[in-house]
């Protein structure tokens, strides 16, 4: 029975890590904190999405969102280009 909790203790954290998806993306455009928000701002009623981070240097955007929502490279688009932006690159 120990064991049996220590491998449930051990594994639980690497299953919950496994049922996320991070999304990695570079978006032109992006020059002061006021474009960053406005970026977010298109992105925050996706469900479950957490960790939204912009690097305004780079141009980085990364997030996580239940893998299960099955987040598109299309839609992460369209959410970059109503904001006004232009997406360069992804990683989902």
């Amino acid at each position: 029975m120990k064991n049996m909790l220590l491998i449930i203790a051990i594994t639980l954290p690497l299953f919950a890590l496994a049922q996320t998806d991070k999304v990695t993306a570079k978006v032109e455009g992006l020059g002061c904190p006021f474009c960053a928000n406005g970026l977010e701002k298109k992105f925050k009623d996706i469900e479950g999405m957490k960790n939204f981070v912009i690097t305004l240097e780079t141009g980085a955007m990364t997030f996580t969102v239940p893998a299960s929502l099955q987040l598109s490279t299309q839609e992460v688009a369209d959410r970059v280009s109503k904001a006004g932006y232009t997406l360069a690159d992804i990683n989902i």
